[in-house]
């Protein structure tokens, strides 16, 4: 019997017992996932080169191959994850930076998608 009470325990102290984190997560995967999709749907039409780095100059320089788009989504979940490693191992007692890291997790989600969109509804 005490083992099912820590067991029950242990699954309500998770990462996702607050509600918050688990609608930023369903949040993050979505972005990723509608990424994708688009970036799929849209691949065979883009040219071979694409304006990616807007913050370099104007001209060749801020175009990269069409393959790279897939830095976007990637980024994401790299943010994502990096946010989850930490706030996990780190900051598993103080809930406000975890808050703030999955928060800065959703905006990272939210650049990338509008960036994505962006990008592939000016070539296509």
């Amino acid at each position: 019997m005490a083992s099912f009470e820590s067991d029950s325990r242990d699954r309500s102290s998770g990462l996702f017992s607050d509600k918050i984190l688990f609608f930023i997560f369903l949040f993050c995967m979505l972005s990723i996932l509608l990424q994708s999709l688009l970036i799929l749907t849209a691949f065979a039409k883009l040219p071979p080169e694409i304006p990616l780095f807007y913050s370099k100059t104007w001209g060749g320089q801020m175009l990269a191959p069409k393959l790279y788009v897939w830095i976007l989504p990637a980024i994401t979940l790299g943010i994502y994850l990096l946010n989850m490693l930490v706030s996990r191992f780190l900051l598993f007692k103080d809930e406000f930076l975890k808050r703030a890291l999955f928060i800065s997790g959703a905006i990272v989600a939210i650049a990338a998608f509008l960036d994505t969109s962006k990008i592939i509804s000016l070539l296509v």
